[in-house]
């Protein structure tokens, strides 16, 4: 190792449900050239083979710390590892991400070489299902525009923009665990978004940030049974997060400094997140919930559009401000020619559009179902289905008022929470697919895109792509 730092690193790794990608970043962590490492798995309540894979590796290497804790979500499992860590710096990475075997000694040695409170390094994006490569399509890291030397500089040296230095995860950053302790930083429970607040909060109050320019980890996308595609239901922790951002901001005398810096986030992730929602229902939820509270606490119109820094933004705020939800997506549907991706969706664009047809708008809410195809499925049939949204609730609804239908089950990724629900309706999640015993499969998405990428899932879990169904459901 080059460099004379030998200390102790700390490596926290929230793990749930990710058995067929565990053995892979494990290795790629234990495979790492810096040795003085302990790396620390927090089971988030696993219910797959996860922790039996975590005590088999524990078994073989004593570096490995294994900890088990209820579903409490990743946000919990990381303060709980670091609450146990013992390491002079920590990095807090996902269990289906590889990294590459020098990560851990360029950041390290950069950290103390530059007495760093944060190290931040590059990421690429691994897609899950072509195994290629490619660019996140979030914020990364350029160190061309950083006007900041990347040999250390703080937060406020940049304040104006510190929070859009990088995307607001924390996998691509080493931290100084005693900055950590003594700023007392953490993340919160909430079920998505976890580690932003984490992340600002550590920017804002860093004396020192350096940067290691290279690419030295894979970030894992495309996968079907990762949160970030379940982000709809969970839309209100995008609010939480940046309330309590500017709350702790407020009580640390730091909101001033770094005020226009929260302004764009705020902006960036109530036009990015919450009102680019696809379901409907949690769409209005998240409009409702933006004009009657969050719209009064962020106050983004007091600011010139010079204010922000990006425009495309600032004009999306300032239509959803003046507004009804209706008008603004008919907006958004001008501007987006993509299909539209929900019935719910498509009521409320044909009322933005056709303000004369209101009762066939009324007819559509009240009447409009998506029918399932029978005429394409003869004969006596076991149906499972992917997908309990709009699609999936009106297909297993048809399917158990055919006689010569039996609906075998419902593949969804909440289906823990579903199961409360709909007790009349058997649900999995897919590792347990195998369990089904079914002729066909229905994936009851409506996005082509998607449903393309639950097909190469199935068909890698030994599902016939011949029992595997999609339909144009817009058609």
């Amino acid at each position: 190792m080059n460099g004379s730092f030998n200390g102790k690193v700390s490596i926290v790794i929230p793990i749930y449900n990710v058995e067929k990608y565990l053995r892979e970043c494990i290795d790629s962590v234990l495979a790492q050239t810096y040795e003085n490492i302990e790396v620390i798995c927090v089971d988030d309540g696993s219910e797959d083979d996860s922790y039996q894979i975590l005590s088999e590796y524990k078994e073989k290497d004593s570096r490995i710390i294994t900890l088990k804790q209820n579903h409490m979500y990743a946000g919990v499992a990381r303060n709980y590892g670091f609450e146990v860590s013992n390491g002079e710096y920590v990095i807090f990475l996902d269990a289906d991400d590889v990294f590459h075997p020098e990560l851990i000694e360029k950041i390290v040695n950069r950290a103390a070489e530059t007495d760093a409170d944060i190290v931040i390094y590059k990421g690429m994006g691994l897609d899950d299902v072509s195994g290629q490569t490619h660019r996140l399509y979030a914020k990364e890291l350029e160190t061309e525009a950083l006007d900041a030397d990347i040999n250390g500089f703080s937060g406020k040296d940049i304040s104006k923009n510190i929070f859009q230095l990088t995307d607001t995860w924390v996998w691509d950053k080493l931290y100084k665990s005693s900055f950590i302790r003594e700023k007392k930083i953490k993340f919160q429970d909430t079920a998505v978004i976890n580690d932003a607040f984490f992340c600002c909060l550590a920017y804002a109050e860093a004396g020192k940030i350096a940067i290691v320019d290279e690419y030295l980890m894979k970030h894992r996308t495309s996968v079907i049974t990762s949160v970030e595609y379940t982000r709809a239901p969970h839309w209100k922790c995008t609010f939480k997060m940046l309330e309590k951002l500017r709350i702790e901001l407020e009580s640390r005398n730091l909101y001033k400094e770094f005020e226009q810096s929260y302004i764009n986030l705020a902006a960036e992730r109530v036009v990015f997140y919450a009102m680019s929602i696809a379901e409907g229902q949690y769409f209005h939820e998240a409009f409702s919930y933006y004009r009657n509270h969050a719209k009064k606490t962020f106050g983004f119109m007091k600011h010139s559009k010079e204010y922000f820094h990006n425009e495309y933004v600032y004009e999306k705020i300032k239509i959803l401000e003046e507004k009804d939800e209706i008008a603004y997506l008919s907006e958004i549907r001008k501007e987006n020619k993509q299909g539209i991706e929900d019935r719910d969706r498509a009521i409320r664009y044909l009322e933005g559009e056709v303000r004369d047809s209101k009762n066939m708008a009324e007819w559509l809410k009240n009447k409009k179902r998506w029918t399932f195809p029978a005429e394409d499925l003869p004969g006596d049939k076991r149906i499972a289905v992917y997908g309990f949204g709009d699609v999936g609730q009106d297909f297993c609804k048809e399917i158990s008022a055919i006689d010569r239908y039996s609906l075998v089950g419902v593949i969804d990724k909440n289906a823990g929470s579903l199961k409360e629900t709909h007790s009349e309706i058997l649900f999995y999640e897919i590792e347990d697919i195998s369990r089904l015993d079914f002729d066909v499969i229905i994936i009851a998405i409506i996005n082509n895109d998607v449903a393309d990428k639950v097909k190469e899932e199935l068909i890698k879990r030994g599902i016939g792509e011949d029992r595997i169904k999609w339909f144009n459901y817009l058609d």
